[in-house]
């Protein structure tokens, strides 16, 4: 499975509910967290760049 053809059909498999009906809270759950990495990776890389701008590690 190391392609991602390989495994689209799994994560959306995972996705759907018992009935098979995509799970609409799954989604957006899964779209809140991925919202608060890309945030912490924002923060995170602009206190990196003002460190580096004053001259700390």
């Amino acid at each position: 499975m190391s392609k991602v053809e390989d495994v689209e059909p799994a994560i959306e498999a995972d996705r759907r509910d018992d009935t098979g009906e995509l799970d609409v809270e799954k989604f957006l759950a899964e779209a809140k967290a991925l919202r608060e990495k890309v945030a912490n990776a924002y923060l995170t890389a602009e206190i990196l760049r003002k460190a580096k701008e004053e001259g700390r590690p």
